[in-house]
This record gives C-alpha cells, sequence and structure tokens, in this order.
C-alpha cells in the first residue's frame, strides 16, 4: 500500500519522528494512526513495546504482516490540503488507486487536541522537501520547499487540564 507507490512523505517523516522520539527503550509507545505499521516496526526493533492502531482494516493487515503479530504523532502538514493534496495510495495487486478519507485540519488544530488531551508540546518541527530530496524522490517536485510534515513531539503535562464549556 503506502509501503509500495513512491510516496515521497514517509522518506520525508522517517529521520524526524526517529529524532523526536530519541531512545525509546522500555517505554509503552502508541502509533495512533500507525498505517502500514513502518514505524511501529521501528519502535519494536529500538526496545520499545509499541501497540499499533489505524482505523483502516487493510492497513492493520500490513502492518500484521510487517510486524509477525507484534502489539507518536506525525502528519501530513495541513498546507498540503491547501494544494488539494490527500492520503493515497496504489494497490500493488491490482494497480487501483485507492483514497482513504481525509479530514483537513489546521496547525492549531493539532496544538490544541494535545493541549486538550494533557500533553505539553516540546517541539513542533515542520519539514518541506529540499533539491537533493526531490532528485531522490521525484514525486515530491511540486512540493520542494512547501511545508509536506508536522511533527509534534510532546509529554504528559504536570499541569491539570482544563475542558473546553460550552
Amino acid at each position: 500500500m503506502y509501503d509500495h507507490d513512491g510516496n515521497p512523505l514517509p522518506a520525508l517523516e522517517e529521520p524526524h519522528v526517529r529524532s523526536a522520539l530519541g531512545d525509546v527503550r522500555g517505554y509503552r509507545v502508541l502509533d495512533l494512526g500507525c498505517g502500514t505499521g513502518r514505524h511501529t516496526a521501528w519502535l519494536a526493533r529500538a526496545g520499545a513495546h509499541a501497540t499499533a492502531v489505524d482505523f483502516s482494516e487493510q492497513m492493520l493487515e500490513q502492518a500484521r504482516r510487517k510486524l509477525h503479530g507484534a502489539d507518536v504523532v506525525s502528519a501530513m502538514h495541513p498546507a498540503m490540503f491547501l494544494r488539494d493534496s490527500r492520503a493515497r495510495f496504489t494497490d500493488p495487486d491490482t494497480g487501483e488507486v485507492i483514497a482513504p478519507g481525509s479530514v483537513p485540519h489546521g496547525l492549531g488544530d493539532f496544538v490544541m487536541a494535545a493541549v486538550r488531551a494533557g500533553f505539553a508540546l516540546t517541539d513542533i518541527g515542520e519539514y518541506a522537501p529540499d533539491a537533493g530530496f526531490v532528485r531522490e524522490y521525484p514525486r515530491a517536485a511540486s512540493y520542494e520547499v512547501w511545508p509536506m510534515l508536522v511533527v509534534l513531539a510532546m509529554e504528559a503535562s504536570t499541569r491539570p487540564t482544563r475542558t473546553a464549556t460550552p
């Protein structure tokens, strides 16, 4: 699925997510929206107890195959929706282009969801492909210098959380 169609976003994302997470040995990590499980597989190899969750049963099946039964927040940058870019992949078996549902959110939506859930943001990274990346992943050419990826690094807050009042 996503792993087989030349999508440049995973290649842009992996080094930034791994750097943001640092040493994960011994941590319990939830890979929410795990897709095909590429982050979950790395987390498990790096010594974390990783749990993978996704709304798509097809994505979870890909993850199960990759993880052989093994039980972080990054996303396509909201600016990609301004370019009418949505999640999609080509099924390697059928050649069919599959477009799972995408709901556009602003960066503020991500940040405030984390804050309301009791997390403290420790870093926000926004990343765009540069010329060298585009040479390696030509499909990213139309997004050179355009934000493709956002990575939120966060930890449990020690501050009590408030809920919004109507």
